[in-house]
């Protein structure tokens, strides 16, 4: 094998882990940016109170968090609980309720940053 050839199935490789290593960085990133405060935006009046029902587009994109997986609790306690939801005003403790507000299911002894989730108690 000459020199040439060496060369171009290495730069052939590199290309092939270049992409690969890329597009596992975008759909980390995607699947990151769902979990902020952002995810969420259609809550954002509902989130506060403790009694109010959800309004649907709310509950459509706690459960749009909530299809994600085992994971989804993670994910919206993220959400309440960073630096941007607080100066949105966002009460955590409020927030992680919105799962059992919106009808869907609760992990069992789910529990967000030390606060217990309501719904995942008995």
């Amino acid at each position: 094998m000459d020199k040439r050839s060496v060369i171009a199935r290495c730069l052939g490789v590199l290309l092939v882990l270049a992409s690969t290593s890329l597009k596992v960085c975008v759909e980390a990133e995607g699947a990151a940016s769902s979990c902020t405060i952002y995810g969420i935006t259609e809550c954002l009046e509902d989130i506060n109170s403790y009694s109010a029902q959800p309004s649907q587009s709310c509950c459509a994109e706690i459960f749009a968090l909530e299809s994600g997986g085992p994971k989804a609790m993670d994910c919206l306690c993220t959400a309440v609980t960073s630096e941007t939801a607080r100066l949105y005003g966002v009460n955590p403790k409020s927030a992680i309720g919105m799962p059992q507000r919106c009808g869907l299911p609760v992990p069992r002894h789910a529990v967000c940053n030390s606060m217990k989730v309501p719904g995942g108690w008995p």
